[in-house]
């Protein structure tokens, strides 16, 4: 895998990304540029999105990851690395079609299959530290099964639904 920066800040981090994931098969000829934007404000939808305080977007159209320079570089370097691999998720996503071809996510958010895909590249603890705060205790309990597909389906779908009709 190869990530293609827009900014030398970047490069630390793209390289430790690339490292970690040198021996995944399913990502030796992905390509993506990631590029450093000062904040995510000017981005079409952001208010209604929920991403002006992201760390990073993923935009597939020009397959590239968008860090949000303000909230990126304050994250612990493993939370930064595991967002990064979590983008990185949306880009496979999208390149093999998952959503599609996978039936037992249709009641899933990518964000979440990305998270599952991000963990079994073991970016699991920066990913648990960041949702934590941003999901709650619960989802990280659930993400900690991402090694039984099965069991992270069922319990995510729960969780997703419960979470559709404001239960917490």
């Amino acid at each position: 895998m190869k990530l293609i920066e827009s900014d030398s800040r970047l490069s630390e981090v793209c390289r430790a990304v690339e490292v970690h994931v040198r021996n995944v098969s399913d990502l030796a000829t992905l390509e993506l540029s990631v590029v450093l934007l000062a904040d995510f404000d000017s981005l079409p939808g952001a208010e209604f999105r929920g991403i002006r305080l992201s760390p990073t977007a993923y935009q597939p159209e020009e397959r590239r990851i968008l860090v949000n320079c303000a909230r990126f570089f304050s994250l612990p370097r493993d939370v930064s690395e595991a967002v990064l691999g979590h983008e990185i998720g949306h880009a496979v996503c999208h390149r093999d079609s998952v959503m599609q071809r996978e039936p037992r996510y249709r009641h899933l958010s990518e964000c979440i299959v990305a998270d599952l895909l991000a963990c079994k590249w073991s970016f699991f603890e920066g990913l648990r530290r960041e949702r934590l705060e941003s999901n709650g205790p619960r989802y990280c309990e659930i993400l900690k099964l991402w090694p039984n597909k099965g069991e992270f389906v069922r319990s995510m779908t729960i969780w997703c639904q419960q979470r559709l009709a404001g239960i917490k």
